[in-house]
């Protein structure tokens, strides 16, 4: 849904307890463009944070797969895109489900890369995990029968970016976190 920026900045400091944008004030300026300022920071943790059923189909992921191998187990990586906020869904064609995500710092992490076939992902339980790199964040999944899989299905959420004509796109139901996110974020800045 396109929503306009200018009612999030409304919204916005009507949380913060300031004059409507409508209304003479001294700090009217600065307090709008400390809340717009905060917008992008407000979008991107409130749709990491957001449950999946709110956050639509995504964008397709179209990048390139590194095959690793270890012992007997494949296993890929993939780098993301540089509007990535999060990875909806990830499948591979010899899988018999999507991947399970799961963090970095999860205590799973360490036995996706051991080289036993009955520990960590597996065709059957297969496993993905978004990870910093020097090039950016990468998706890794885990585990392949062979490097010859095709990807089934790879969707990935894109950070919104304000167009133009003053408008983002927002899922509807998230609109009012967004704006609550701004004022939170705002009210430190406002505070020091």
């Amino acid at each position: 849904m396109r929503c306009p920026v200018r009612s999030l900045v409304e919204e916005a400091r009507v949380l913060l307890d300031l004059n409507p944008v409508g209304y003479a004030c001294g700090d009217t300026l600065t307090v709008d463009r400390i809340l717009t300022g905060r917008l992008q920071q407000a979008v991107s943790e409130t749709l990491a944070e957001a449950p999946l059923p709110l956050l639509g189909a995504g964008a397709p992921l179209k990048e390139s797969i590194v095959w690793h191998r270890r012992h007997e187990k494949w296993w890929g990586s993939i780098l993301l895109p540089d509007d990535f906020v999060r990875m909806l869904v990830f499948e591979m064609t010899g899988w018999s489900r999507a991947a399970r995500f799961i963090q970095p710092d999860s205590p799973l992490y360490p036995f996706q890369h051991s080289p036993y076939s009955g520990v960590g992902g597996c065709p059957e339980r297969p496993v993905a995990v978004v990870v910093p790199s020097a090039f950016g964040p990468q998706l890794e999944f885990f585990s392949c029968h062979c490097c010859r899989e095709q990807v089934a299905q790879a969707r990935y959420l894109p950070l919104p970016q304000p167009d133009t004509d003053g408008f983002i796109d927002l899922p509807p139901a998230l609109t009012d976190q967004v704006a609550r996110r701004m004022a939170a974020l705002a009210a430190q800045v406002l505070a020091d």
